[in-house]
């Protein structure tokens, strides 16, 4: 049965191939830049990235500048200087090379005085030997040095797209998300106006109320006071109206004396009188 060919760039065997030895960090750039990471729409004409130009972007690039220009491969300019000391022609023999290269044409053991002359050919040999081996130096150059560090650059810089993208995508979406947040920040902090200048109307109401039970507290302490010293008033009033009912039984006592003794008085004068009128009544018969 026929099914859809899974992407390849979703193999987990093959997360390291695309840069990423964290897998987490690769799921969040999928998920950041999902047609990215698409093998049909990767090689479309259309596919269109937007990407936010802003001072972390700018930074980001920076820092990516830096990171490849760590990871560029070091030229060993004492190779190179070599090699350059290698290709520079050659102008006179020495004396060596000028005595080795002329043939020998010594007879009878006895060395010949005649003018020696250099053959060309041996010349334009030895230099086709030079531009040869010089050509070898370069290829060996360009092999050992210039086309590995050509890949790494490659490399590197295939790696530095990737993250810059997904770095742009990912503040893309962090744009939006703090757009929404400053949103709701206002909106707090309007609330938190209106909260503020509740509170503000509720402390000044207690402060009033406050007021009103330290007005009510000295009204009641004064009244207190006042009620008090009326008390003590009419206390000591009372006492004095006990005192004056406890000395009312001991005048009473001296009037009744009194009244005995007007009343004896009264008596006596009466008998006196009695014993008068006897009197003058004998004396008138």
């Amino acid at each position: 049965m026929l099914k859809k060919t899974p992407n390849k760039v979703y193999d987990p065997f093959l997360k390291a191939g695309l840069g990423y030895k964290n897998p987490e960090r690769l799921k969040k750039a999928i998920a950041a830049q999902p047609k990215m990471y698409d093998g049909e729409k990767l090689h479309s004409v259309n596919l269109k990235i937007d990407s936010p130009d802003s001072e972390k972007t700018i930074e980001d690039a920076k820092e990516i500048r830096f990171k490849l220009r760590n990871k560029m491969v070091q030229i060993t300019y004492g190779k190179l200087n070599a090699l350059y000391e290698t290709f520079v022609p050659q102008q006179d023999f020495s004396m060596e090379q000028s005595y080795f290269s002329i043939p020998s044409t010594s007879t009878n053991g006895f060395e010949s005085k005649a003018v020696t002359s250099i053959d060309i050919t041996l010349l334009e040999d030895r230099q086709r030997r030079w531009m040869y081996n010089s050509q070898n130096s370069l290829r060996e150059f360009d092999r050992i040095d210039v086309i590995p560090m050509s890949a790494s650059l490659s490399k590197n810089l295939k790696e530095i797209k990737e993250e810059l993208i997904v770095e742009l995508q990912h503040q893309k979406e962090k744009m939006a998300f703090d757009v929404s947040w400053k949103s709701k920040l206002s909106t707090l902090k309007d609330e938190n106006v209106l909260l503020k200048t509740q509170v503000d109307s509720v402390v000044k109401e207690r402060e009033n109320v406050k007021l009103e039970y330290q007005k009510l507290f000295n009204v009641i302490k004064a009244t207190q006071t006042q009620h008090k010293k009326e008390i003590n008033e009419l206390i000591e009033h009372v006492n004095q109206k006990t005192y004056a009912y406890v000395d009312v039984p001991a005048q009473n006592q001296d009037l009744l004396i009194t009244i005995s003794e007007i009343e004896n008085k009264l008596k006596t004068v009466d008998k006196g009188k009695n014993v008068n009128t006897k009197f003058d009544k004998s004396k008138a018969s």
